[in-house]
């Protein structure tokens, strides 16, 4: 027998052998989503933690992992730079913490949300196994309010001792936190012994058993907050034990109740036995209806099911699926006003047919997380340790759905191609991670699941012993990103095309179709037959409710976005708490438990609300300057007709607010209000005839949906200081648009200003995401996603321009930290300018964008930035600044400008994969057209670029437009082999450009491409264009060292880069691209090295 020594550093040397493979030492190690989340370890019994962690942006994140004991106390910090799409792994040491439980807290940089979760093992005991078991407990939502679970502490095996059921609850609060916990018996008996109160200090952790020093029995814990609007953390973690070592362990969080679950996994592979687990933890009682089906969507199994308060039901699975079989179970409320239940899926697998024995365990708590609209679900894998790998992919729609499957190994990169496939209603489909090209068996990254429908996703980490017998499993649930963080989706490219269930059952080794799956044994004392109560092991439900917005007559503080949307952070704007009126509604596609007003209420209270949102806009409209208008969360209402805004008594300094708040009967996360207008737009505001001043308006944290036509948002004579903040706006022709005017009035003006886009979801607009333009308006923070498919060329996610005949000028605009993809798409392809600018423009910011299309959909059309002519009427640009923004995967130009005057490109980042890109920065962009401003005094300095198409040129300025230009510390590497790539292509403007030099291009595939166009490479490309031109005299062919392109990390990898002081001394940028300051000698490229 293997000594548990020995054993333990049998475990230890696959964290090692990741450190060695990716040439990581110290602080970082290769291995949801939240820019700041909080994880739990516990290295008892000699268990080793890993914190693993995936990043489903499109930029490399930081993240800083703080590790505190159990009353919060700091004990180390590691840091971590995870790349876009990649992951990274982090091992808590035993030295020095073993013996231990305690929390971390995982922090994100620049906005980036990352999915965190604790991976525990524990060494085998006996021989022939790797580990006794693995689990995987993810970084929580915060829970609010009342919450539950089951636990159990019968063995599935009749001849062993009790299961082990330890409850751990925390106070994340800088305050006292109290709590009456009621434990119930499974006839829903309290039992006074185990009920009472638990009072917390400030950042304490504690674990309790609970039911097993009891004996062996089954059991509801309710937990009740005094506090309901603090947040806490509440879960269980059961161990089974055998003879000599522990055969399974798994959580299960503390959830809130629900009314459907959707479609819950549930298999008897291995052999196993799966048991589903219903619970009801309110005081009346829950009938719900129980439908079984098989993994190809047939039903096997209808029961109408009677759960008393605070009792449980659990049924024995195999009696409807068979044995060695897939499949899924669904449960629902039979009436909408129910208060809900909670139910969990239990898996053991057995060593043999007709053996009590149990060799594994794990549970899936329903529901679990889903996700629509092509949003991915992430997580991350892990082949190591003899680990298969099989996502599990169950289709939540009402129709069969298609989705795309896409892994990525720690850098980012994928690993194949992406495998798409249709998953019939009601089914599922399993995709063997560990058999796919490029993945072996010290393999680990990220996988992601989008589809066209709604979808949710397991990961089973199948871990298996010297007999080839699983010996544990490990459930990982899918966690949604956000849509704009998809450079790790799938693509769409070619795989698979199968149905569901095609690739064989979870747990298999490796082949599709082998059985060594997922399963449970049965519980002790169960008898096989629906409803039976001796049954497996359980505990809590699914999820948290924990979130933003608050009940009662007041509403929550701050906008609910959580100040990441766009991939920068940002502080959500305070919003006022005193309601004036309350409106609820709920039409199709309102949250469960979601109860209308009536218009024959006062309004004035969350349990009196209106019901009409036409009755609520005529309120708003003759409201004093102050008032607030909610809309409840998880309702829905439904107009025909576009709301004309229009109330002369709101004030800039005084806002009048449409906003959301949280019923009480409806978790206090559920989601934003929704609008839906099939026909034409929702908000307008305008007044008719001439223009009449107007100002002050807040709208925040809503949904707009609608059918394609109109715009959502429209403004039109004479307004200004409005605030758009949390929108999601979805499928209209135009997302936001700011129009012109009629005749101006007496003491009004001839436009709208200061109007602010923040933190909002534009996305499936087939016109344009955003249109107009205006004096001290902004666009911020926001992610614009598949806008503009409407039409090639013309159309586009933002659509920035002046208005009236005569193009009247915008002053002082700002275009900054959004997120643009997916521009223009017409049959799979980009075909139009994400991001362009027309019109008469002064001092027009654009900063901080991340434009990007997933490689190989952009065509020539498909540029990045764009400010230039685009009206018969003259045109112009002065003072434009277009800095730190980075673009990827574009075609034609990334970055241009035309009749752009006193400019600055700087500090931008520029990754160019795509053959049809033909130009990183170009001015100008395009020919000038009569009366149109000149094209002078523009300044090209410290852009970072990474190309590899056919023949593009870096940097392109043409002579006849102006003089002045200057082209200095930029850095570009070229890793295409083609001898007509251009450093610089000035043509016959190289007597315009005044200065180019401490430029670094390096081309090691094509050492004989000329810097410039027509200079020649002889005696070498720089020696030529310098003796030819006079320029670029201290510029310098080497490598730039950046730290890693494909991820858009363009940061020096170290001190001895190319880049590091090899900038101008004079003329480069004061500050870097994340605005923090240059030394003295300053680094080329938008990153100064620190």
């Amino acid at each position: 027998m293997t000594s548990p020594t020995h054993c333990s550093l049998r475990v230890h040397s696959y964290f090692l052998l990741v450190l060695i493979q990716l040439g990581l030492f110290g602080s970082f190690c290769p291995s949801a989503t939240a820019e700041e989340a909080l994880g739990f370890w516990n290295t008892y019994l000699n268990q080793l933690n890993v914190i693993e962690c995936s990043n489903p942006a499109a930029k490399t994140t930081t993240v800083s992992l703080e590790v505190r004991d159990r009353v919060a106390r700091t004990l180390a910090v590691f840091d971590l730079a995870i790349p876009a799409g990649g992951s990274a792994h982090q091992m808590i040491p035993l030295e020095g913490f073993n013996s231990m439980i305690g929390t971390y807290l995982v922090r994100s940089s620049g906005g980036t949300a990352v999915a965190c979760h604790t991976m525990v093992y524990r060494a085998a005991t006996n021989s022939g196994e790797i580990v006794d078991y693995a689990y995987a407990l993810q970084t929580p939502t915060p829970l609010y309010g009342q919450k539950s679970g089951i636990f159990n502490s019968m063995n599935p095996d009749p001849s062993l001792g009790s299961v082990l059921n330890w409850f751990t609850l925390y106070n994340p609060n800088s305050v006292p936190m109290d709590f009456d916990m009621g434990v119930y018996a499974l006839d829903g008996d309290r039992k006074a012994d185990l009920s009472g109160v638990i009072r917390l200090a400030p950042g304490e952790r504690v674990d309790v058993p609970l039911g097993h020093p009891q004996g062996q029995q089954t059991g509801l814990y309710v937990l009740h907050p005094k506090d309901v609007k603090k947040p806490y953390y509440a879960f269980l973690v059961r161990y089974g034990v055998g003879d000599r070592s522990s055969l399974f362990a798994f959580p299960l969080h503390a959830r809130s109740t629900v009314c459907d679950t959707g479609f819950v996994p549930a298999h008897t592979m291995g052999p196993a036995t799966n048991w589903a687990e219903l619970a009801n933890p309110h005081n009346a009682t829950s009938t719900v209806e129980l439908e079984v089906f098989v993994g190809d969507g047939t039903r096997r199994h209808h029961e109408v099911v009677v759960l008393p308060p605070y009792t449980q039901k659990h049924f024995y699975l195999n009696k409807y699926l068979g044995e060695q079989t897939t499949g899924g179970f669904r449960v629902r409320c039979q009436n909408a006003n129910m208060a809900g239940f909670l139910a969990q899926s239990m898996f053991y697998g057995k060593v043999a047919e007709g053996v009590p024995a149990v060799t594994w365990g794990y549970a899936t708590q329903a529901p679990l997380s889903s996700t629509q609209q092509q949003c991915p679900l992430v997580t991350s894998f892990n082949t190591n340790l003899r680990a298969a790998n099989w996502l599990n992919v169950f289709n939540q729609s009402r129709t069969a759905t298609q989705v795309q499957l896409g892994i990525q190994d720690p850098l980012g990169v994928k690993h194949g191609q992406s495998t798409t496939v249709t998953i019939p209603l009601g089914a599922r489909y399993d995709f063997p991670i560990h058999a796919q090209e490029r993945v072996g068996n010290t393999s680990i990254g990220m996988a992601a699941v989008s589809g066209a429908g709604r979808i949710a996703t397991e990961l089973l980490r199948v871990y298996y012993g010297d007999s080839g017998a699983v010996s544990t499993i490990a459930a990982l649930p899918g966690v949604e990103a956000a849509c704009s963080d998809s450079p790790s989706g799938s693509s769409g490219s070619s795989g698979s095309s199968g149905s569901s269930g095609s690739s064989g059952s979870s747990g298999s080794s490796g082949s599709s179709g082998s059985s060594g799956s997922s399963g449970s044994s049965g519980s002790s004392g169960s008898s096989g037959s629906s409803g039976s109560s001796g049954s497996s092991s359980s505990s809590g439900s699914s999820g948290s409710s924990g979130s933003s917005g608050s009940s009662g007559s007041s509403g929550s503080s701050t906008s609910s976005s959580g100040g990441t949307v766009g991939g920068k952070t940002y502080t959500p704007t305070s919003l006022p708490t005193t309601i004036e009126r309350y409106v609820c509604d709920c039409q199709a596609g309102a949250a469960a438990g979601c109860r209308p007003g009536a218009d024959t209420n006062d309004g004035k209270s969350a349990t009196t609300p209106w019901r009409s949102l036409s009755k609520a806009m005529a309120h708003y409209n003759s409201m004093a300057a102050g008032g607030v208008v909610a809309l409840c969360r998880g309702g829905s209402f439904v107009t025909a007709q576009p709301y004309s805004i229009y109330n002369p008594a709101c004030r800039a300094s005084k806002r009048c607010v449409l906003r959301e708040y949280a019923p009480a009967q409806v978790p206090s996360n559920a989601a934003k209000p929704i609008i839906r207008n099939g026909s034409d737009g929702v908000f307008h505001f305008q007044d008719g005839g001439a223009p009449d001043h107007d100002e002050g308006y807040t709208i925040a944290n809503l949904t707009l949906k609608g059918g394609g036509n109109a715009s959502a948002v429209q403004f039109y004579n004479d307004v200004d200081d409005v605030l758009l903040e949390n929108l999601t706006i979805d499928a209209f022709n135009i997302g936001v648009q700011i129009s012109g005017y009629n005749q101006p009035g007496v003491g009004t003006s001839s436009e709208q200003s200061r109007i602010v886009l923040r933190g909002s979801t534009i996305l499936n607009n087939g016109g344009q995401g955003f249109l107009g333009g205006c004096t001290d308006c902004v666009v911020e923070h926001n992610v614009f996603q598949n806008n503009g498919f409407g039409k090639a060329i013309f159309n586009h996610n933002v659509y920035w321009n002046s208005l009236g005949a005569n193009q009247e000028v915008v002053r002082r605009g700002r275009i900054s930290n959004n997120t643009l993809f997916e521009s223009t798409k017409i049959n799979g392809r980009c075909q139009g300018v994400s991001l362009v600018v027309h019109g008469k423009q002064e001092n027009l910011t654009i900063e901080g964008n991340t434009v990007y299309e997933r490689p190989g959909t952009a065509d020539g059309h498909c540029w990045g930035i764009a400010v230039d002519g685009g009206y018969a009427t003259p045109e112009y640009f002065t003072g434009l600044q277009i800095r730190s923004n980075v673009v990827a995967n574009v075609g034609g130009i990334a970055i241009g400008c035309q009749a752009c005057a006193n400019t600055a490109i700087e500090n931008n980042v520029i990754r160019g994969e795509e053959g049809t890109l033909s130009f990183g920065i170009k001015v100008p962009d395009r020919n000038a057209l009569a009366g149109d401003g000149p094209t002078q005094n523009v300044m090209i300095r410290n852009n970072s670029l990474f190309l590899t198409g056919v023949s593009p040129s870096a940097i392109a300025i043409d002579a006849g437009s102006g003089t002045g230009h200057q082209v200095v510390s930029n850095a570009i590497h070229y890793t295409g082999t083609s001898n007509q790539f251009r450093c610089f292509n000035f043509g016959s403007g190289t007597q315009a450009v005044r200065s180019s030099d401490y430029n670094i291009c390096y081309t090691p595939n094509s050492p004989s491409a000329p810097w410039g166009v027509g200079y020649g490479s002889s005696p070498s490309p720089l020696a030529a264009w310098q003796q030819a031109t006079g320029k670029d005299l201290h510029s310098r062919v080497v490598a730039p060292g950046f730290r890693n392109p494909a991820a858009l990390d363009f940061r020096p990898a170290s001190s001895q880069a190319g880049v590091v002081g090899a900038g101008h001394p004079a003329l480069s940028t004061p500050l870097d691209a994340s605005d923090a300051r240059r030394d003295a000698a300053p680094d080329a490229g938008a990153w100064e090295y620190r």
